[in-house]
């Protein structure tokens, strides 16, 4: 039975354009109102509308048949009539419109506003400006327009700064490349801001993919903050100046805007250059990835974007090439995207059809299987060398050790797909229930690659909802599927070249700005911690759930959150770039609005530079490009192991000895009034240091040398060991950065040992660094100790105690 003639026989409805919004206004309505009663109804209403949106427009007979029987039940008999549906359709808009307005605010209006408008005047415009036009001038245009993008964002949202995982990436790094220590308990543990829910695997290391590919950022980093100069500050360690963290933070930036680049020359081998790029710019504003390229730096996810979308370029590009040295690189890739983030290398399976292929013709196949498989492996080298050194192991589980591992038998995929409250994939992100719906079209133009990218998308949704932490912890929406941007990026330029046919350019363009309008405000919210962050913090446990109700809210109209987002920042990390510009001018630092504009400027030049070259890359002759792709693997194996020789030979090994234990307490403060603080120590092995990490409050004027506290150690025996902590020696001002203070200080800081640094604006018109540091008593010999008791003996000012660690090894 066909389906058409079907549903005109039921339902009478006809296909006509001017019912097209009314049918897909009502259906959002609908999955909105019933989101905040029973979230999984509404979770199957919203997915329907979807996918009832794009048959609507599209014109398929599913689409009207999903619409009329699961999104509008109940209401469907209003269509049997036509004069009633005309009647009733004006009212559907209406009472759609106004159920909108409850939820947008002017700001949020004027965003999807802006956005819709904008899209479809760029749109026209580059579509004008391309008439008659060279094919090289056409691809350099749409490579301006995404390296437009991505310095739009970093003028709007960049912030330059690394949390939660990324800091300890980071201290990964700098353990490894500064202090050629593999203990990674000075840079990780004393530096550890989020330790409450964020540990690190200190039997095990974190991939170093990201810290290899951040390393030569990590060093314009450095070379900034010599260039800069401070006086007395700029030589303390772990508290560099705001200008080198951002250039530090840069790389995310970076291998974004790379990763966008190439995936748009993946499309092009489909798709035309218009539909290609509207596919790329979702992938730029209407997923997570602008949230880690921008707002929270130093994730591996922009790194393993670029990699994937690299891999499916070299891919593409030699797809009619049998050699091995075809498979070398693509082994190279697969084991580089494993090195950053190993679930994502379940992209490179579109590849595994061309090999399969390889086996009908003798002993190819095997070959090029094996030589995919050792240079998949010598990528892999650094990681290996790195467990081997830590754990004594060549495999490890670093997450594992933090209590985190998979349940194959019980995968939570509503959750991962729907959860408002806990980063459903589709729930804060439509684009991807998009692309997914465009990947099944796909499958009229390129059957094997559609059906080997669904099956790598699927594949990846079973293996991460089978994850204890589905919901990805920590981070905008659910970041686990930034890596496989460039395979929805299929189904997105497919839907975008049938609707440009079907309801032209400027249209296709609106609707793109409105889906990167809600992703954008909905991001703004998550920066200024209105939405759950996925993290037991308890200063965002609300009393009721997180319905569909709340989510659209914020997609639909937070303006408020859009401007504070633009100009405070996230976790009270500092600003991004409009922010400190307005803090700049609010002080009157010249020299501090200088540096964030010169920096902008340096990195749109890069940025540019970066992706001129890309483009130029793939313009060289085939020849050129041929023994490029035939050097690739060599290179890449030479790096791999020059960093697998720096790891084994280079650096300190923790050793059995190296030993250390924190104290389960929370956060202290005392001064000469409350009492001394006390803490029991579980400790079973002796320990031969003891590790406070505090700092003073309120205490300028304590002089230089002046005793602060002394610390009690007693040991299993009974005996006990004192030591007394002077201030600007062994402990100092926590505020002592504070440039108001400059003068009231009567102590300094050098020689002390800076363990964190908390950007601050707290009672200052300009941002400055909490510092908190490292007091180390040394004990006399190893002993295993019992309680540690810190008293309070001056008379100004007080004390912060924030950790105790006890360790068994010598330390800097």
């Amino acid at each position: 039975m066909q389906l058409r003639p079907f549903l005109k026989r039921k339902i009478q409805i006809q296909p006509v354009s001017k019912y097209r919004l009314a049918w897909a206004a009502l259906g959002l309505c609908v999955g909105l109102s019933l989101g905040s009663v029973l979230a999984w109804l509404g979770a199957g209403a919203l997915t329907s509308t979807a996918v009832a949106v794009v048959g609507l427009l599209t014109g398929p007979a599913f689409g009207r048949f999903l619409a009329s029987s699961v999104v509008l039940p109940g209401l469907c008999a209003a269509g049997r009539h036509r004069a009633m549906l005309t009647a009733v359709a004006p009212l559907w808009a209406a009472g759609f419109f106004a159920f909108a307005a409850l939820l947008l605010d002017w700001a949020g209006l004027a965003v999807y506003g802006f956005a819709c408008c904008a899209a479809a005047a760029l749109a026209l415009a580059l579509q004008q400006a391309g008439l008659g036009r060279s094919e090289r001038f056409r691809n350099m245009l749409a490579a301006g327009l995404i390296v437009a993008s991505v310095i739009a964002g970093l003028a709007l949202f960049y912030q330059g700064v690394f949390v939660h995982d990324a800091a300890q990436y980071r201290a990964q790094l700098m353990s490894i490349f500064s202090d050629r220590d593999l203990v990674f308990y000075d840079n990780v543990c004393l530096n550890d801001v989020f330790r409450t829910y964020n540990p690190f695997p200190h039997g095990s290391a974190r991939y170093m993919g990201t810290c290899l590919a951040e390393f030569p950022f990590w060093l314009a980093g450095i070379a900034t903050q010599a260039l800069r100069g401070l006086s007395g500050t700029a030589a303390v360690r772990n508290a560099p100046t705001d200008i080198a963290l951002m250039v530090t933070a840069a790389g995310s930036v970076f291998y974004g805007a790379a990763g966008l680049v190439l995936c748009w020359i993946f499309l092009r081998h489909w798709f035309s250059r218009g539909a290609s790029l509207a596919a790329v710019l979702l992938c730029v504003w209407a997923s997570p990835l602008p949230f880690f390229m921008f707002s929270w730096n130093g994730w591996p996810h922009p790194i393993s974007f670029c990699l994937v979308a690299a891999f499916l370029v070299f891919w593409v590009k030699t797809r009619e090439s049998t050699a091995a040295c075809r498979w070398a690189g693509l082994g190279m890739l697969a084991g580089m995207i494993a090195l950053v983030r190993p679930v994502d290398a379940i992209t490179c399976t579109v590849a595994f059809p061309d090999l399969v292929r390889l086996f009908g013709r003798g002993r190819l196949g095997v070959t090029c299987l094996s030589v995919f498989i050792l240079a998949a492996a010598a990528a892999f080298l650094p990681q290996m060398v790195l467990w081997k050194a830590v754990s004594g192991a060549w495999l490890s589980t670093p997450y594992a050790e933090v209590g985190d591992r998979f349940r194959w038998l019980h995968p939570d995929v509503a959750g991962l797909l729907f959860s408002p409250e806990r980063h459903g994939l589709v729930a804060w992100h439509p684009v991807f229930a998009v692309g997914l719906a465009g990947l099944v079209l796909f499958i009229k133009k390129d059957r094997q690659t559609a059906l080997a990218a669904t099956g790598a998308v699927l594949a990846a949704v079973y293996v991460l909802s089978s994850w204890s932490v589905w919901w990805t912890g920590t981070g905008f929406g659910n970041r686990f599927f930034i890596g496989f941007l460039p395979l929805f990026g299929l189904g997105l330029a497919r839907l975008a070249e049938l609707f440009m046919a079907r309801i032209g350019v400027a249209w296709t363009a609106a609707v793109g700005g409105a889906l990167a309008a809600g992703n954008l405000l909905l991001m703004c919210a998550y920066l200024v911690q209105a939405v759950p962050q996925g993290i037991p913090e308890d200063s965002l446990v609300t009393d009721r759930v997180f319905s569909f109700v709340d989510l659209a809210r914020f997609m639909l109209g937070t303006g408020r959150c859009f401007a504070a987002a633009l100009t405070e920042g996230a976790l009270g990390q500092g600003p991004p770039v409009p922010g400190r510009l307005i803090d700049a001018v609010r002080c009157g630092d010249a020299a501090g609005a200088a540096e964030v504009l010169v920096f902008c400027g340096v990195a749109a030049l890069g940025i540019a530079f970066l992706t001129r070259a890309i483009v130029a890359f793939f313009s060289l002759p085939g020849r050129i490009r041929a023994e490029a792709e035939r050097a690739f693997p060599v290179v890449g194996a030479a790096l791999a192991i020059a960093a697998s020789a720096w790891i084994a030979f280079a650096c300190k090994r923790p050793g059995e000895s190296a030993r250390f234990s924190r104290l389960e307490f929370e956060p202290a403060v005392i001064d000469r009034m409350s009492g001394p603080f006390n803490a029991p120590v579980l400790c079973p092995f002796p320990v031969t240091a003891v590790d406070v990490i505090n700092a003073l409050q309120y205490a300028h004027g304590t002089a230089q040398g002046e005793p602060v506290a002394v610390i009690t150690v007693t040991d299993a025996g009974g005996a006990s060991y004192a030591k007394t902590l002077r201030a600007g020696i062994d402990t100092a001002e926590t505020s002592f950065l504070r440039p108001e203070h400059a003068a009231a200080l009567r102590h300094g800081i050098e020689g002390l040992e800076i363990a964190r640094a908390r950007m601050c604006r707290a009672f200052s018109l300009r941002r400055y660094p909490l510092l908190v540091f490292r007091s180390t008593f040394d004990l006399p010999e190893p002993t295993v100790i019992r309680s540690v008791r810190i008293e309070y003996v001056s008379d100004s000012g007080r004390m912060t105690i924030e950790d105790v660690f006890v360790r068994d090894f010598q330390c800097r």
